[in-house]
């Protein structure tokens, strides 16, 4: 996963990764790294002494368009501050978690994270060297593949002009996962108990939609296709393309930002 870009990266000669070294708030930044070892740097909001916040989906996609730069691969850098019950430099679940969130959010942008590296004052902690991040496939429900893709779009609404089929698809996608949220969420002994939600409604609905875009048409042919209670395996090399796509789209002022 060390690729040439992201190897010539030294983040410790970063400014505003120095910067999070002494403080006493914990933060979080995002190393953009272009194909050519450039790279750019966006700070995520101040959140609270034991908790961070990375720089959200919309805030980097107005990033890429404010850089007009595309960028392949990105490393997070959050500070755990020095206080007495959290100055170590041990990840926490939670930065395991927003870690595994955050590559696969990514990812749909086109970019690689190469890693994420937690810092404290003279000392560094990157996960993928220490086996705490890799870019394996992940094998998840579709039911929360769907529920991934309604929180991506959530976001990519906030930033990109209103497109009437995205909001029919939002929409559609707070229909179905309303309907299927209560059998889904519950322990695989009470299902049997349940009645399975059927989706035919949902499926036709988005069959009647007729966008112009081939990267909509592809989701939608994608949410077609999903069987909710069916473990799918999700490798992120087969995503990458389409993210990659998305981002040239923005970068090319094809997607109108807000």
């Amino acid at each position: 996963m060390n690729s040439m870009a992201y190897s010539q990266i030294n983040i410790g000669t970063i400014t505003e990764v120095e910067r999070l070294k002494s403080k006493t708030i914990e933060q979080a930044v995002i190393v953009c790294v272009d194909q050519n070892s450039n790279f750019k740097v966006i700070c995520g909001h101040k959140f609270g002494y034991s908790s961070t916040a990375a720089p959200s989906i919309n805030m980097i996609i107005q990033f890429i368009k404010q850089c007009k730069t595309f960028f392949s691969e990105a490393i997070v850098v959050h500070n755990h501050p020095q206080l007495l019950w959290h100055g170590q430099i041990v990840p926490s679940g939670d930065d395991l978690a927003s870690t595994e969130l955050m590559k696969w959010q990514l990812i749909l942008l086109g970019i690689k994270l190469a890693d994420h590296v937690i810092i404290t004052n003279d000392k560094k902690l990157s996960l993928l060297d220490n086996g705490f991040y890799n870019y394996d496939p992940i094998k998840i429900i579709g039911f929360e593949i769907k529920r991934f893709i309604y929180c991506f779009l959530e976001q990519i609404a906030l930033t990109v002009e209103q497109n009437p089929i995205l909001c029919s698809i939002i929409n559609l996608l707070i229909q179905d996962l309303d309907a299927s949220r209560e059998y889904y969420e519950s322990p695989v002994l009470k299902r049997l108990f349940k009645e399975k939600p059927i989706h035919s409604e949902f499926k036709r609905e988005l069959m009647l939609l007729k966008p112009l875009d081939p990267l909509i048409k592809k989701l939608i042919t994608a949410l077609i296709t999903i069987d909710d209670g069916k473990v799918i395996q999700v490798r992120p090399d087969r995503i990458l393309p389409y993210g990659i796509e998305f981002q040239r789209k923005i970068l090319a002022s094809e997607y109108v930002l807000r």
